[in-house]
Formats: structure tokens, C-alpha cells, sequence
């Protein structure tokens, strides 16, 4: 079935990827030799092109698993039996989708949606599989880290990144190809969103994830992705066949390649980026940087190099852009608006100075455009709201019957935590009432250490292999020491096998440098198939040899956890510190805690701060701006002044006015920061003036029905001061907005 450039292809990429296993080389090399054919093709693409993560956490039989269910759907599956060979590598077979957890689910979901798909047209299988997926998945804000879609059918909820992972793994689990569109950042409000792709027919629709629709190319999202700044997909290899190699790559994030597709979504313009040297000569591998201001921050919507002519070109959405180039020590940006005509814009890359300045920006969102604009008929819209309430109805009572009563027989704390865990409650339970009785207080705070989201996927034993550390106790022990949680990683029972891998133990307490020396000389850097929205476990770092920045950091976290050491990772940047003397320190010596200084940002009166909503605070490091999460400073009261320990350099305020038209008043103040220096700085907003604040929407003529069914025309209900809200039940939107009132 696979043709002999595919089959040349993965081979050489797994021979090229064979030698940064380490460890794993003899035993994967001794697994591959026992398959043979297309299913030994598909895994050494898979092996070859899968990011260096998944080398140390997916064993040999997993991923042997959907090479074998892609393979019989490429025989048997009329959605993917002809679809170019490609899109069915990319969109079927491949098992990663973003940054979830890989699991073996995809006969599962086969199984659930098989039936129900059979005899159906493409378009039709499509939105069945979303309704599947409404039936069993809803939105709800969790963090960053992405659960699996096997979590998400068993807790029922998750954020539109994981209900896009669901839906796309569900629609492949069936032969459907499908791929996760993504919006990294919204320019006109905050966040970001992800939806679906799927193929048939030889043409791609799009919908929104677990909010089922009665047609295609239609979602509560159309008129936003109208305004996105940048819309792309995201594979992990580079075979591409005729369908795919028009598609304009707009960043590589180490394993992951990006392509763009906002045109199918929004009114764009061609940007070229110029990097040149002081005298003008061309830059080429410069590295290039798009911002918007997204939640009171300069954030990338895509970072790029330079080629050999020194430029760098894309398309993008019209609106305001941050620009940055950077080489080495030399750095420039600027601000652009990008119209309807194409734009070139040249950088003039010079050495980086500590300056002391106030600029005000005015960023400009795009503006909405007629793309993908369908409107219900009357009956479409009593169609989709029955299926909502029918969706509903079953997830919640699905749900419903994963609660036994015992689990409310340890108190509310626990049963609080237990309902938020959906059928992962059985493994908690078990967990707990298996702890003696002197044992379970703290049993009861290692679950409270840990996030929601853990909740919802850590197995009992990983509990039980941390829980065993419990002997020696301290201040920190339960959060820093206790906690098998350093990142963003997926939780493993890591503490035997780090503890053997660095059996220094308490000599580490007298010199954490050392740790880390030892693990920067053992784990180097792979060969840059990295991920890093993926991150690295302890474990897999030991069985790989090799690891990131991020991984070398979440081990050293692990190492002195698995001494009984209080670490953790900085919540500000992320560096590696350990507790010693009352406080926090940067392993690596970078800064020593005498050397910090103190900024006091003293907010304007009668004006409300909240960090990432209307202001935040990044610092220079390494040749570029590095957003600092200081979103737990605060004082007292809303006059008061907020108190931030602060490391030497130079840092940049910056504050934000959100309009209603998604435009955004900025102001940006770089000040520098002197070792053991106060420095005070006004935390101030612009001011904007009444014709700003207002705008005038244009409403079409609508009606609204009452519960007596009577309908009121629009004329009626505008009379006077009026205040108009749009819920659309089981949307994420809706979610959003009550979310707001409710805070």
C-alpha cells in the first residue's frame, strides 16, 4: 500500500534517529527488526519523525498499535482507503496531534464510532463523529498542559486545544484524516483558540470540536478567525505529496513544523521581513519575530529565520504587528500596520542597550470580513439546539455513573476532589482508603498539591511511588518535595529510578551546582527534535541520555525531590531552584539571592491591575524580551503598591486599555534595575476618551421568543438603556461569559 518513496523516506529518518536513543538504540533496533513491510515503515517514520519526547515515553507496542489500525483503515476505511498518500500519513496514521499524552485509545474510539458512521457520505461521517464527540466532551478552562483524549472522554471536559485533539484523534480513529487548526493569539481580545479540520471529497471543512452543528464550515468561532492574525496546522515531518506542498510553512518549533492557512479564514497581506547590519549588509539566519499584544503582553504569533537573502515573507491578517529580528547580541523592532497592500519592512539589527524609556503604541485589531459567514435557517437552529441538550444530557448522565457512593465517605475535601476527577475518581479512591489512618491527612495534601487536571489522569501507582517519600517531613515537604508535579509534565512514578540514577542524596543539599553539572555533562543536548510544548519526564530523560533546557531543569527538580530536598521550578521564569537558608535559589549560580533588587510598581489611583489582563512585566535575557508570570503579586488592596523581588537587568512595564472596537491603547516603559537597587515605577494606564470607549454596532432586524412563546420584535427591546447578552448554550464563548459575571 505505501509506496517506495515513503517506505526510502522512513527509512533513512530512522536510521538518522537511531543513534540519539541512547540506551533504547539495542532494544528498539531489536523490536524493529521483528516487523516488516508497511507496518515496519510506519514505524520507522514514526520513530524517525516523532519528537525526541516520545523516544523515552511511548513504548515499542503503542505506537505498533496505530501503525496496525492505520494500515486496516487504509484497507478497509472508505474515508481514507483513497485519500493521497500524504494526508493519510499526516491526517490518519500519525499519532500525535499537539502535545498530548499518547495513549493507546484509537481502536477504543473505533469501536465507540464504527457503527454509527458506517453507510455515511464523508460529510455526514464528519459531523457524526462531532456529535460523538459533543456527547461525551464539553469546554471548561484547565491549564496549559494538554490531558490525552482517552482523559478527556473519561472526565468529559477540557479546553478547546483538548477538545480539538479528541475530535481530530476521532475522526482518524475512523479513517477520517482531520488535523487541529490553531490560532496561536486573538489580536482584537485575549487568548487564543483551536479547532478542526477535516478531509473528504478532496477538500477540507472546518467545525468546532465537541460543539456539534447541523452543516459544515460553520462554528461560533467565524467571525474571530475573521480577525486572527495567523491560522495553521501542525505536522511532524516533512514528506509532502501534491495536496500539501503549496502550503506556506510559517514556523518550525523544533519537531513540529507549522503551515498556514489563514487564508481560508481571513483577509491577509504579504509581509516581508529585511534584516541587514548596521552597513546594510543582508542577515541571513536572523531570527524573526511577530508579536500582537495578547493579554497585556508583546506575544509571538510566529518566530522565523531569515534566509539567505537576509528576509523573511508570510501572510498574515491585517492589523498591527510588534516586529523583531535578533543575531546574537544584536537586536531591532518595531511596530507596523499591515493594510490591504503588501508590506516591506527592513530591521537594522545593532547592539542591545540598557535604556530607560516610555512609548505609547496604539495597536490596531484586525478587522472582521465577510469569510465564512453562514447563517441557521430556523429550523437548523431548533435542530442544533436539540442536539445540545441531547448532548448534554448524555455526557453528564455517562458521567454520572462513574460516582459510587463510597466516594463520598472520607469528607468533602475529598469528595470535592474525587467528582472533579470523572472516572479517574476510582484510582484516587483506591489510593487514599489504602493509606493508614495516621497516613491519610497527608495523603489528602498530596492530592491538593497536585492540578485539577491531575486529577483526572495520575494512576495510583504513581501516587503511591511518590507517597513513599513521606518519612522525612519540613516546611516544603509536601509541595517541593512530596509532589511528583515539577511542570507540565505527564506524572510518572520517577523516585526509585532517579534516586539510583543520582544516588549523591543529602551531599546534594551542600552543592546543588553540582547536580546540575552532573546532569548538564550527562543529558546534552539531542539532535533537535524537541517539542517544547511537550515536556520531557524524568524518566525518559534517563532511558533517552539526552535531554532540553526544560528537561535538564524538571530532572534536577526530580533529583533533589528524590533526596528528600525541597526544589522546584521558578514560577516567574522557570529556572531551577533549590531551598536553602530560608529561601529560594537559582541553581547554576546566575544571580545569588544578595545580588536581587526590589520593584515597587505603584498603580495609579482609582484604576484596577490584573496581572496578564491589563498589565505585565518581562525582562531582557538572552537577546530578547522574556515574559515574567508575576500573576500572584499583589497587594492588599487596589491602591496598594506591589512589592516584586527582582533579579538585575533591564525590564519592560508594560500596560494595556482594551477598546471595544479590539484595539488597544499600550504603553510600554523599559527601566533597568541595579543589584540591590529599589526602584519604584508608576503603574499607569492611558487614558482614553469617550468616542473611544463607544462604538456603534449595526444590528439586522432579529426577534426573540419568551417562555409564554410570544415574540418580541428587536424595536421593542431597545427602547431606552438597554443591555443586550448572546448565550449560546455549550458554546465556549457562553462558558467565557459567565464565567466573568460570576467573578
Amino acid at each position: 500500500m505505501l509506496s517506495s518513496e515513503l517506505k526510502t523516506f522512513a527509512r533513512r529518518a530512522w536510521e538518522t534517529a537511531l543513534e540519539s536513543f541512547g540506551p533504547l538504540q539495542k532494544p528498539l533496533a531489536a523490536h524493529m527488526e521483528q516487523t516488516s513491510g508497511d507496518e515496519k515503515a510506519l514505524l520507522q517514520l514514526a520513530y524517525g519523525m516523532l519528537p525526541l519526547q516520545d523516544a523515552g515515553s511511548a513504548d515499542f507496542a503503542l505506537l505498533q498499535s496505530f501503525a496496525r489500525h492505520a494500515l486496516r483503515l487504509r484497507r478497509e476505511s472508505p474515508f481514507c482507503r483513497d485519500v493521497p498518500e500524504d494526508i493519510f500519513l499526516h491526517f490518519v496514521f500519525y499519532p500525535r496531534v499537539n502535545s498530548e499524552n499518547l495513549t493507546d485509545c484509537r481502536p477504543f474510539f473505533y469501536e465507540q464510532l464504527a457503527g454509527r458512521v458506517a453507510g455515511l457520505a464523508g460529510e455526514a461521517a464528519i459531523l457524526e463523529v462531532n456529535r460523538w464527540c459533543g456527547e461525551n466532551m464539553t469546554y471548561q478552562s484547565t491549564d496549559e498542559r494538554t490531558q490525552s483524549p482517552l482523559t478527556s472522554y473519561n472526565c468529559g471536559l477540557g479546553r478547546c486545544g483538548e477538545e480539538s485533539v479528541l475530535a481530530v484523534t476521532a475522526l482518524r480513529s475512523v479513517g477520517i484524516p482531520a488535523r487541529q487548526i490553531y490560532a496561536p493569539l486573538w489580536a482584537h481580545c485575549d487568548d487564543n483558540h483551536a479547532w478542526v479540520e477535516a478531509y473528504s471529497g478532496g477538500r477540507w471543512y472546518f467545525f468546532g470540536a465537541c460543539e456539534p452543528e447541523p452543516i459544515l464550515n460553520r462554528g461560533w468561532f467565524s467571525d474571530a478567525s475573521s480577525r486572527a492574525p495567523l491560522a495553521c496546522y501542525r505536522t511532524f515531518f516533512d514528506f509532502r505529496g501534491p495536496c500539501l506542498a503549496a502550503d506556506e510553512q510559517t514556523e518550525r518549533q523544533g519537531a513540529a513544523l507549522l503551515y498556514n492557512v489563514t487564508e481560508h479564514y481571513a483577509l491577509t497581506t504579504r509581509l516581508t521581513v529585511r534584516a541587514v547590519t548596521a552597513d546594510g549588509r543582508p542577515a541571513p539566519g536572523a531570527k524573526i519575530r511577530a508579536d500582537v499584544f495578547n493579554m497585556a503582553a508583546l506575544r509571538p504569533v510566529l518566530q522565523n529565520e531569515t534566509d539567505a537573502r537576509g528576509e523573511f515573507s508570510v501572510r498574515l491578517g491585517r492589523g498591527s504587528y510588534h516586529l523583531e529580528a535578533a543575531d546574537a547580541d544584536l537586536h531591532a523592532e518595531t511596530e507596523i500596520l499591515l493594510k490591504d497592500e503588501p508590506l516591506d519592512v527592513t530591521l537594522t539589527l545593532l547592539e542591545h542597550e540598557d535604556t530607560e524609556q516610555v512609548r505609547d503604541v496604539d495597536f490596531s485589531a484586525p478587522a472582521a470580513s465577510p469569510v465564512n459567514r453562514t447563517v441557521l435557517t430556523r429550523g437548523q437552529q431548533l435542530e442544533s439546539s436539540e442536539t445540545l441538550a441531547r448532548c448534554a444530557a448524555m455526557r453528564l448522565a455517562r458521567l454520572a455513573g462513574c460516582w459510587k457512593p463510597e466516594y463520598a465517605s472520607f469528607g468533602p475535601e475529598l469528595e470535592a476532589i474525587l467528582r472533579a476527577a470523572g472516572k479517574n475518581a476510582a484510582e484516587l479512591y483506591d489510593f487514599y482508603a489504602a493509606q493508614q489512618a495516621a497516613d491519610r491527612p497527608l495523603a489528602l495534601a498530596l492530592l491538593q498539591s497536585l492540578a485539577p487536571k491531575d486529577w483526572r489522569d495520575v494512576s495510583r501507582a504513581v501516587l503511591e511511588d511518590h507517597f513513599a517519600a513521606r518519612a522525612a517531613q519540613s516546611g516544603h515537604f509536601v509541595s517541593e518535595v512530596l509532589c511528583p508535579r515539577v511542570g507540565h509534565e505527564m506524572l510518572e512514578p520517577w523516585r526509585a529510578a532517579v534516586r539510583e540514577a543520582f544516588p549523591g542524596g543529602v551531599a546534594y543539599a551542600g552543592d546543588p551546582q553540582r547536580l546540575m553539572e552532573e546532569i548538564r555533562e550527562r543529558f546534552p543536548d539531542g539532535p533537535g527534535r524537541y517539542y517544547a510544548p511537550l515536556w520531557l519526564t524524568p524518566l525518559a530523560a534517563l532511558r533517552c541520555g539526552h535531554a532540553d533546557e526544560t528537561g535538564r531543569r524538571v530532572l534536577f527538580v526530580a533529583a533533589m525531590r528524590a533526596s528528600l530536598l525541597p526544589a522546584r521550578l521558578n514560577p516567574a521564569d522557570g529556572a531551577a531552584e533549590y531551598w536553602a537558608g530560608g529561601a529560594y535559589h537559582t541553581v547554576c549560580g546566575v544571580h545569588e539571592a544578595k545580588s536581587s533588587g526590589l520593584i515597587v510598581l505603584r498603580p495609579q489611583k482609582d484604576e484596577r491591575f490584573v496581572y496578564e489582563t491589563n498589565y505585565t512585566l518581562s525582562r531582557w535575557a538572552d537577546g530578547g524580551w522574556r515574559l515574567l508570570d508575576y500573576s500572584g503579586a499583589s497587594g492588599e488592596r487596589l491602591s496598594d503598591p506591589l512589592r516584586i523581588p527582582s533579579l538585575p537587568g533591564q525590564y519592560r512595564l508594560v500596560t494595556i486599555r482594551r477598546l471595544p472596537n479590539g484595539g488597544q491603547l499600550c504603553r510600554l516603559h523599559d527601566f533597568v534595575l541595579a543589584a540591590g537597587q529599589t526602584r519604584e515605577i508608576p503603574l499607569l494606564a492611558r487614558e482614553a476618551s469617550a468616542e473611544q470607549m463607544l462604538s456603534r454596532n449595526a444590528l439586522d432586524p432579529f426577534s426573540l421568543r419568551g417562555p409564554d412563546g410570544r415574540e418580541t420584535p428587536c424595536g421593542e427591546l431597545l427602547r431606552g438603556k438597554t443591555v443586550l447578552v448572546w448565550l449560546d448554550p455549550g458554546k465556549e464563548p457562553t462558558e467565557h461569559i459567565l464565567n466573568e459575571f460570576l467573578a
